[in-house]
């Protein structure tokens, strides 16, 4: 069962699921260099695990913002990494698509 987050703990999203619980679903439903998809991208959580264990990562969020906070938590994580994971210099940050609601 999924162990949600306490709203005082949810630094980045309404939405955010731990770290842990993440990397937990990466490891269990994908194997290493498995392509995810996460249509409902928020903070990008599923991205870093994808990230952490191997797994090339396509996601998406409605809320441009969303999907800004996503970049920079995920250019963090790979920094963080550099220097342990020769792979860091190969990932590419997504872009950002206009949402036509906003225009």
């Amino acid at each position: 069962m999924p162990q949600y987050l306490p709203k005082q703990e949810k630094d980045h999203h309404d939405w955010q699921q731990s770290i842990d619980e993440a990397q937990r679903f990466v490891e269990i439903f994908s194997e290493a260099s498995d392509l995810v998809f996460d249509p409902f991208g928020g903070s990008f959580t599923n991205a870093i695990a994808c990230y952490e264990h191997g797994r090339r990562f396509v996601g998406y969020d409605i809320e441009e913002q969303d999907v800004r906070l996503g970049q920079h938590r995920l250019a963090d994580a790979i920094e963080n990494a550099k220097g342990m994971n020769a792979v860091a210099d190969k990932i590419a940050l997504p872009t950002t698509t206009p949402n036509p609601k906003s225009a």
